[in-house]
């Protein structure tokens, strides 16, 4: 299911902490602080801009001159001087009143003009102003200073008593305003920038030749700018300088507090949300895919994997291509899968189970991908996999359920021996002849039985089993830096190293579950978890970091520059840009 396909183009903060957002054919969203969620559309219009007064006092204005008001319950239309052939792009409220801008076709002169509406004492009236071209954005600071854009450069102002035009050296249409410390900020066509102050007027022409569509501050040292092909511009007082996004976006709406957070919204449902922890992009597109796994090339091409829970065997990749874009690839009725080793842009594999078959010794299942596109390996009979790892396209190693633990080596596949009460979760291999595959065993013989941690090593040669400390019962992924740096995590937050003689507990008793850990190199890794849980380890510490999210975290891949991807339940992405600490939370609805 997906929650909307249509461009969001403006959002609003209100005062209780929830927001709303509106777009194209009446889209109409809210958000409660977890999850948003579409509102039944109280109109088939496009809907340009939203304001909120109080929790209870909302506007929302659009096409055909729509105009609606939301009073706790409902969005209402509301009867105002304008007609369907008028549109209004932009809504501000100020001191009880609210100020509307737009277009409305002039029958004389057969073009269009500015339109203006004021709201006071809950009737929206027309404001007569300068002819003007179509205003496109309007910004209040005091209820005497009031500011509106549009096209042909456009820029009118408000004293308390009229609009009048104040003349600045561009023609070049105008799409929003902001006021800052004293200086009137305007954004526009061609990456247009324009200051004003009492001075005068300065026109910068940027490097960005895309339409800048919002501008928006926390203070003077504090600005934003958003804008075509997923352009973002912060202002720290003195320079504008371009922020990275991990996604490929037109974006239209844009709110910033005065405590600094900001949101975007834009093409192809997408809403956006800046934190102190970072970007996170809260749209769910593939809301209902489980991503169980990662693995990426150090150029932007990689695959993640998962399934549909709630449609059996219904195994999916995701393939990114292109620096942010991530897109399915349904393996018709495939089954759920649970990890993805990336050889090559060329070859990849991926394992996992299929649910529909009878005997669950004859459940796992093997998928490679080559000469672009997945097929089944020709394995042998064996239950469930969750772990896979391709050092070359003739030496892969497969492991899973009840001891199942498969070698390919570019022929035919090969069962290793081991006990049907171990399984294995997590496998790396350092180099052909150092490997690791971790799990759990069950022990019958105890009162209660119980399970207990297993970490296998190999050498070339064979698989032995290395003694495990008392404490974690299972262990669920391994990494392996060298023959004496090898970590382990899982149940209970364990975090478990091995020296090269023997294996140290250095974290566990935790209320969350570790799933995936991945290392840069020596002292640079991350571990995550279940319940959003995230660990960064530099140094010689493992450290807790502000997570986006509470979902689910299957899988983490990192590279030493920082950068990093991590995957999950309800379709999540989290993105970890390089040398920044923030992270972004980009989930995909299914389309």
């Amino acid at each position: 299911m997906y929650l909307t396909k249509s461009a969001v183009l403006d959002i609003a903060l209100v005062p209780d902490g929830t927001a709303w957002a509106v777009g194209e054919a009446g889209t109409v969203l809210h958000y409660a602080g977890e999850t948003w969620q579409k509102i039944e559309d109280p109109t088939d219009e496009t809907l340009h801009a939203v304001a909120f007064a109080a929790a209870d006092d909302g506007w929302a204005v659009g096409q055909a001159g729509t105009i609606l008001h939301y009073e706790g319950a409902n969005w209402d239309t509301v009867n105002a001087p304008v007609s369907a052939a008028d549109e209004l792009f932009d809504i501000a409220l100020v001191d009880g009143d609210g100020w509307a801008v737009g277009q409305r076709f002039n029958t004389v002169s057969h073009k269009l003009d500015g339109l203006i509406l004021r709201l006071a004492g809950g009737t929206w009236t027309e404001v007569a102003i300068p002819r003007t071209a179509p205003l496109y954005a309007v910004s209040f600071v005091a209820a005497d200073q009031g500011w509106a854009v549009g096209e042909e450069g456009t820029l009118l102002h408000w004293d308390g008593i009229e609009w009048t035009r104040v003349s600045i050296p561009t023609s070049t249409a105008l799409y929003d305003v902001a006021v800052v410390g004293g200086e009137v900020w305007a954004v526009g066509d061609q990456g247009v920038r324009v200051r004003w102050n009492e001075e005068g007027a300065h026109v910068e022409l940027t490097p960005y030749r895309v339409p800048f569509t919002g501008i928006g501050f926390a203070g003077p040292d504090a600005g934003w700018i958003i804008g075509g092909d997923s352009t973002i511009l912060y202002y720290d007082g003195a320079t504008w300088s371009p922020i990275g996004v991990p996604v490929v976006a037109d974006l239209f709406g844009l709110f910033v507090t005065e405590g600094g957070e900001v949101w975007v919204t834009g093409e192809g449902g997408l809403v956006g949300r800046v934190t102190a922890e970072g970007w996170q992009f809260v749209t769910q597109p593939y809301l209902d895919a489980d991503l169980t796994a990662i693995d990426m090339l150090d150029i932007p091409a990689g695959w993640a994997v998962g399934g549909w829970p709630l449609q059996l065997d219904a195994g999916v990749v995701f393939w990114q291509h292109g620096e942010h874009t991530w897109s399915p690839q349904q393996l018709g009725d495939a089954p759920s899968l649970f990890d993805v080793d990336v050889l090559s842009q060329d070859e990849a594999w991926a394992v996992g189970q299929d649910a529909s078959v009878a005997d669950p010794t004859k459940a796992g299942v093997v998928w490679r991908f080559t000469s672009g596109s997945w097929a089944l390996a020709g394995y042998p009979d064996v239950s469930a996999l969750f772990a896979v790892e391709a050092i070359s396209s003739d030496d892969v190693w497969a492991a899973g359920q009840d001891g199942a633990l498969l070698h390919f080596d570019g022929t035919k596949w090969q069962k290793t021996p081991v006990s049907e009460n171990v399984h294995l979760y997590g496998l790396h291999f350092r180099a052909p002849d150092d490997g690791w595959a971790v799990g759990e065993r069950f022990v019958v013989s105890g009162d209660p039985p119980r399970y207990e941690a297993v970490a296998l090593h190999y050498d070339g040669l064979s698989w032995q089993e290395t003694t495990i400390p008392p404490g974690p019962p299972r262990l669920l992924a391994v990494y392996a830096l060298s023959g004496e740096d090898v970590w382990a995590v899982g149940n209970l937050g364990a975090v478990l190293h091995f020296d090269g003689e023997e294996w140290t507990v250095v974290q566990g008793q935790k209320a969350y579950n570790l799933l995936d850990l991945d290392f840069a190199g020596p002292g640079d890794g991350w571990a995550v978890g279940t319940q959003g849980t995230i660990l960064r380890y530099l140094g010689n510490t493992w450290t807790s970091v502000a997570s986006p999210t509470d979902a689910t975290l299957n899988g983490v891949v990192s590279w030493p520059d920082g950068e990093a991807w991590a995957v999950g339940s309800q379709g999540t992405f989290l993105y970890h840009p390089p040398t920044v600490p923030r992270y972004v939370y980009l989930s995909l609805i299914r389309r």
